[in-house]
């Protein structure tokens, strides 16, 4: 069963670029696969989410925030939804000009694949995907000296897997803190 659904994860065509993303480290993995072969490069978040993009983050957040008074209430509402949706196109372009691929228009991007790798995904299951991330980030010319793809992504995995687990940990302990209460708010009967 495990197969089937890896089997529908997987794009239908080979995307152009490929993000593995590691939501608790501050490394993401890129494969390019513009070209043959592909050129796979580790990025460091500081190199992509600068000042610069925390001004165009506070901009457009700001200027959503003030832009509808004509429905107030469907506007807050729809403010989480509209918040990550602003976040995510502006981190999308911000990955994308540091790969030196051209955003203005739409015809110029390529098709993208993001694996975000956490939680479930960083257990003992997570092997067919590191196969598979191990396979593309290999397929380029190994006549260059390179790093060992295998061992990076392995390390990724490995080091994404503690923070997660220590998160966890800090969040169930946190559930017996007296001033946070929130996680016992869901079996609270208030009728």
């Amino acid at each position: 069963m495990e197969d089937f659904y890896w089997d529908q994860l997987l794009p239908d065509s080979d995307p152009e670029i490929e993000l593995c993303i590691f939501p608790h480290l501050q490394e993401f993995l890129v494969i390019d696969r513009r070209e043959a072969p592909p050129h796979v490069q580790l990025l460091h978040t500081a190199e992509v989410f600068d000042a610069e993009f925390n001004d165009c983050v506070q901009f457009e957040i700001s200027n959503f925030l003030k832009d509808n008074n004509t429905f107030p209430f469907s506007h807050l509402m729809d403010m989480p939804n509209k918040i990550e949706e602003i976040i995510r196109g502006i981190a999308m372009s911000f990955v994308l000009e540091t790969l030196d691929i051209e955003t203005d228009s739409y015809e110029t991007v390529p098709s993208i694949v993001a694996y975000v790798i956490s939680g479930g995904s960083v257990k003992k299951d997570s092997d067919h995907l590191v196969t598979y991330l191990t396979s593309e980030c290999e397929s380029f010319d190994r006549t260059e000296k390179g790093p060992d793809w295998a061992q990076v992504i392995n390390t990724l995995r490995d080091k994404e897997q503690e923070q997660y687990d220590s998160r966890q940990l800090q969040r169930s302990h946190q559930a017996f803190d007296s001033e946070t209460l929130d996680y016992f708010y869901f079996w609270e009967n208030r009728n």
